[in-house]
């Protein structure tokens, strides 16, 4: 595998809803296949940032910290009401109740921003708004998600035309 390729999106032993890769193993793993870097996009929580940080030095790799976020799709985040990406019954997104947006931090500001996020979400709520997004995320990088990411579940329902 190149080392200019990167695995954006891993769910760790600490991601609270699907977490598999042990840290341990996926940096030995991302070394063996001589990858000069790894991220980790923990579900909801970044409780496993230091000890993935501490392991990326043992193995001379560089770690990308981020965070996979639940995320209200057009409504206040204490707005129930759901929103549909068209008119499909098959909808991956907790019934139109949120979507996912992950994050990475560009820097120890937006690494401690997202500290501060996921800090901040857990005492409030699952899910949060853009609002709120714009409120903590620079600098970060923000990305879609898989399905239910907002922009593959507009696209996987027809909602947006390709160009």
């Amino acid at each position: 595998m190149s080392k200019d390729f990167v695995h954006l999106h891993n769910h760790t032993e600490y991601s609270m809803l699907d977490g598999a890769a042990k840290i341990g193993e996926l940096f030995e793993q991302t070394k063996n296949l001589g990858m000069n870097a790894v991220a980790t996009t923990d579900h909801g929580f970044i409780f496993g940032a230091y000890e993935f940080w501490k392991t990326a030095q043992q193995y001379d790799v560089r770690p990308i910290i981020g965070l996979e976020a639940y995320l209200t799709p057009g409504t206040h985040r204490t707005d129930r009401s759901r929103v549909r990406f068209g008119d499909r019954v098959d909808d991956v997104s907790g019934a139109g109740a949120y979507t996912h947006m992950t994050m990475w931090a560009e820097s120890t500001t937006g690494m401690h921003n997202l500290f501060r996020a996921s800090s901040w979400l857990r005492s409030r709520a699952i899910s949060t708004s853009l609002v709120w997004t714009a409120r903590f995320s620079r600098p970060t990088a923000r990305g879609s998600s898989p399905p239910p990411g907002a922009s593959p579940e507009r696209f996987r329902r027809g909602c947006v035309r390709a160009v």
